[in-house]
Order: C-alpha cells, then structure tokens, then sequence
C-alpha cells in the first residue's frame, strides 16, 4: 500500500491501494476449463490480453492452501497486469504490474 498527500490539505493522505480486485474474465478453455487468459473487464471496458508475460502456481490440494494460478499479462494498450484466478471459487483478481 502507499500513501501520498493531498494537494490541497497537506495533512490529509489519500490511500493507494494495488490489491487484487476482482474482474470478469475471457479465457481460453483447452483440455481445462479457464486455462489462460485472453481478455478482461476494467471498470466496464474489456481490455483484450496480447501476451502471456509469465505464469505460475501457487498453493496445494490442501483446504487451508488452496490453488491459485497466476500470470503476467500485458494488455493491448501496453499496461502490465497480474492476473490471479482461484479454480475451486472459479474467481478471477487483477492488479496493476
């Protein structure tokens, strides 16, 4: 998380957050279901995926670690994003990268 002052009261501090939100996604379903991601929503307008940056896993079959796959996409208007989607929830989360 990081903080920045507001310009008008100096005290004030406005809270930046990058914390995964959660997004609806288009993804590709080969021999699974939701294997990679090829487009989502960012505040109502779809943001197609051009590349696959970098992927990995996270987490194991237990209940208190569960699996989440990640991966580094860049959009078509050139902005890097993680991507997070949880296959038991079947729930997708963005960041900035």
């Amino acid at each position: 998380m990081r903080y920045s002052q507001n310009g008008k009261n100096k005290s004030a501090l406005r809270v930046h957050s990058n914390a995964y939100k959660p997004t609806r996604v288009i993804a590709y379903s080969g021999y699974r279901s939701e294997e990679y991601p090829k487009g989502f929503y960012l505040n109502n307008q779809y943001l197609e995926i051009v590349e696959i940056v970098d992927r990995w896993y996270a987490g194991t079959i237990r209940s208190d670690d569960p699996i989440q796959h990640y991966f580094k996409v860049r959009s078509v208007d050139g902005r890097l994003f993680l991507m997070k989607y949880l296959p038991l929830e079947d729930v997708w989360f963005f960041k900035l990268a």
